[in-house]
């Protein structure tokens, strides 16, 4: 039986569990197709050479499949293609030739494959491409010259590859360039300050490189920079006034000496992650001005003395679940921790309301104000020097999913002096553990120092 579909311009399959072969000569049924959507599927195979045959198709969408091999030469000879989306398979390779001849592509996304060797440098044609993801394969050498030259390109993501060598990027010609994301490489030497030069970026991801030195004075004239991260860059010190940071991340970065008063002025602040470094002296008072600001990890530093008031009184964590609310896709800021397990912000809009202030020097004194934090669902205390009593209002917290006092990573309050009760509360009726609901209280190692119980209720107490 022979099918016709002549007047089919869109075919979506996407999120479903197909799987198998896909009749890749669809064309040959429907020959003016214009978006064939596959992606989120369990398809598997090659692309055949009659993908070609689409001479229509506008929008191609594989990823999240298991297709696998090259992608062919026929599929870069599609006229009208302008979104190719392949990422998230087995390929291995691009073609035996160039695909200069995408004229019209906008999109091009072949993260998370296998493609290995040398970026091809072929972007000389692609006058209207806009963004372009190569991350996560195995890329060689450096960014190709056609490629950090393209004046159309507002998003560059080739992170996590063995790239190598300086950056080189003629902002001159980059005029649309507004994210840049080359995490998790092997680019080394200084940080550029040419890279200030690039007027329009919004979002900068060097993460994970082999950079050495300061951050260059420079970086202020970036106007619209509002998300940095540099974390796991060996950083020596952090001069630079960057007062329209949303989300500033620079973890185990070899930061020494005070944290800077300058992020006072940072009053768009949402993220803020210092973990990970040498930061010694107070906490300064200066978070209580960052109204905005949902998340705080200054955990694993040298920070000594006492917990700032200006910390139980974080707006947003007071009022309402400020959020980071911008594209996920531009936002996946990678931080890699030496000596221990990667990390990675895939989504940052779905990062929980942290307060963490663990493993550090401070003589901690446990705020009833805490209480007031009323959307914080992180709160992590844990390897100071914890004293005093667990304050009831801490269950007004009816957000809290995670309470770290001590060593352990829910509920515990091992090595530590505490004593008093223990508090009631909906948000510790939830705990996972359901450890304050049988008192089952961790409590190994603390000498006799812990004198935690529960209320009596009135049953109790006659």
């Amino acid at each position: 039986m022979e099918i016709s579909l002549p007047s089919l311009k869109f075919l979506d399959l996407s999120h479903n569990l197909l799987k198998g072969l896909f009749n890749m000569d669809i064309c040959g049924v429907a020959s003016r197709l214009q978006v064939l959507d596959l992606s989120m599927n369990s398809f598997t195979d090659k692309i055949p050479p009659t993908i070609g045959n689409c001479s229509f198709l506008e929008v191609l969408s594989l990823g999240s499949n298991l297709f696998e091999g090259n992608l062919p030469n026929d599929l870069f000879q599609l006229p009208n293609l302008r979104q190719l989306t392949v990422q998230n398979n087995l390929f291995a390779g691009l073609s035996s030739t160039t695909f200069s001849n995408l004229s019209n592509i906008v999109e091009f996304d072949i993260s998370s494959n296998g493609f290995f060797g040398t970026l091809p440098d072929d972007f000389y044609n692609f006058r209207k491409l806009r963004r372009f993801s190569a991350g996560s394969n195995r890329f060689i050498g450096s960014l190709p010259p056609s490629l950090s030259n393209s004046p159309s390109i507002s998003s560059l993501s080739v992170r996590n590859n063995p790239l190598s060598g300086s950056i080189v990027l003629n902002c001159s010609a980059m005029v649309s360039l507004a994210s840049l994301a080359l995490a998790s490489n092997s680019f080394d030497g200084p940080i550029s300050g040419n890279l200030s030069s690039c007027k329009q970026l919004t979002i900068l991801d060097l993460s994970g490189n082999i950079f050495s030195g300061e951050l260059p004075e420079s970086f202020k004239k970036l106007d619209f920079l509002s998300h940095l991260s540099l974390s796991n860059c060996s950083l020596v010190n952090l001069t630079a006034n960057l007062d329209n940071l949303s989300t500033l991340v620079l973890a185990d970065c070899q930061l020494t000496g005070l944290i800077p008063n300058w992020l006072q002025s940072c009053t768009n602040l949402k993220l803020l992650d210092l973990s990970s470094n040498r930061l010694s002296g107070p906490i300064p008072n200066i978070f209580s001005k960052m109204k905005l600001v949902f998340y705080l990890d200054l955990s694993r530093n040298m920070l000594s003395e006492g917990i700032p008031k200006g910390l139980t009184t974080l707006e947003s964590l007071v009022n309402q679940n400020n959020i980071l609310d911008e594209n996920s896709e531009d936002l996946s800021l990678f931080r890699t921790v030496r000596r221990s397990r990667a990390l990675q912000y895939n989504q940052i809009q779905r990062l929980p309301p942290c307060l963490d202030l663990s493993s550090n020097y401070l003589t901690v004194l446990i705020y009833a104000e805490f209480g007031n934090l009323k959307q914080l669902q992180v709160l992590n205390l844990n390897n100071n020097s914890l004293s005093g009593q667990i304050p009831e209002t801490l269950s007004n917290i009816t957000s809290l999913e995670k309470l770290d006092l001590s060593y352990l990573s829910v509920f515990s309050v091992a090595y530590n002096k505490l004593s008093g009760h223990i508090p009631n509360g909906v948000s510790f009726k939830h705990s996972p553990t359901r450890a304050l609901q049988e008192t089952k209280i961790f409590s190994a190692m603390n000498h006799h120092h812990i004198h935690l119980y529960p209320k009596k209720t009135e049953r109790q107490s006659s």
